[in-house]
Formats: structure tokens, sequence, C-alpha cells
């Protein structure tokens, strides 16, 4: 991960009193999930490469098997999407988890794995700030429930590697959908920070 861009998204998360509440301070904090969303898409196309090379498999035909589940952000306003952002960074944690408990199969150390980690690493710190930046958007919503343990399992060897190979593929390409999303959002708080600066200067 790059260090610079994670200091600002972890000082970003971790600080409460930006100024304004949709104030141009609190806008960055957007940017900055858009920026280390490159990073992990980065950091995941690396992690395939290795994966591939460790265990000979990729997809056969480009696509993901049902058994991955379905990645695509839901919701109608800002904030459900936003929401649902969030719980697939949650999700896709737990596929990393359950994909490097597989590794033990074939006693892989994943810690020697260098992207593995950096994977891991911008999963949480992402899932965190989109949790912080739904507390400032929408105070009124509820934030998403905590997810359910996942039920997955695969009989053979075989179909083990090729989960997480699609997990980690479908990782990569699933940060278009945030950059979409995100861009979303800041369409919404630079347009909120330009109405209180108005009101502002007519009060």
């Amino acid at each position: 991960m790059d260090h610079k861009l994670k200091g600002l998204l972890t000082h970003s998360v971790e600080a409460g009193g930006f100024g304004s509440l949709h104030g141009p301070n609190r806008c960055k904090e957007l940017d900055n999930v858009k920026n280390n969303s490159g990073v992990l898409k980065d950091e995941a196309e690396l992690l395939l490469k290795e994966y591939e090379r460790i265990h000979s498999v990729e997809s056969q035909n480009g696509s993901v098997p049902g058994y991955v589940d379905d990645f695509n952000v839901t919701g109608a306003s800002v904030s459900e999407k936003l929401q649902s952002l969030y719980n697939k960074f949650v999700l896709f944690h737990l596929h990393m988890l359950k994909v490097e408990e597989y590794q033990v199969i074939w006693d892989i150390n994943v810690s020697e794995i260098k992207p593995w980690s950096q994977v891991k690493g911008e999963l949480q710190l992402l899932s965190n700030a989109i949790k912080h930046i739904l507390k400032w958007m929408y105070p009124e919503s509820p934030l998403p429930p905590t997810l359910a343990p996942l039920q997955v399992s695969h009989s053979h060897d075989y179909a083990k590697k090729e989960y997480g190979w699609n997990v980690i593929a479908t990782l990569k390409d699933w940060q278009q959908e945030v950059v979409w999303v995100i861009d979303e959002a800041q369409q919404v708080c630079h347009q909120r920070s330009l109405t209180a600066k108005r009101k502002s200067h007519s009060s």
C-alpha cells in the first residue's frame, strides 16, 4: 500500500472534527477512498498473478462461477449504494479469509506473499472508511448490520483453487464499481458544501 495514501485515509477516518459537516475536507475523504481503491486494484492484480503462478489455475472463460457471490452494488440512492459498498468490502474480506484458510491445505504461507497482506489491509481500511463516511453523510440512516459468517465449502482441491482465483479476479474488476459510487457521493458532497457556503454568506 502507498504509505502516503494510507496515512491520508487513516487520518480522515480517525479524525472526527473537520470543520463543516460537508466542507471540502470532508469531501476529500471520498477522494482518498477512490485513490486507495486504485491501490487495491493494483495489489489485487499482483496477487492474482502470484496466485496463478502458485496454483497453475485460472478461469477458462473469464467469467465468475455462480458460487462466488454477486458483488454488484445495489441501491437507488447514494446512501443505499454506500451501504451496499460497505457490505461488499466486508464480504470480500470474509472471502479472502476463506481463500487464505484453503492455502493451509497446500502448506502455503500467505504471510510470505506480499500482495496478500496488502489486499487484506486495504479491504479493512476501505470498509472502515466507507462506514465513517456513512456516519457523517447520512447520520439519520442506520449503519449496515453485521454480515453473517460465510457458508462456503468446496469438496475437492481444484474447486478450492478456482474459488480463490475468482474471488481475487472479481475483487480486481469490482473496483470500477467503487469508483462509480464514490463519484456519485462526491457530487452530493460538493453540492452540500456549496449550499452550506451560500447560506453562510447570506446570513
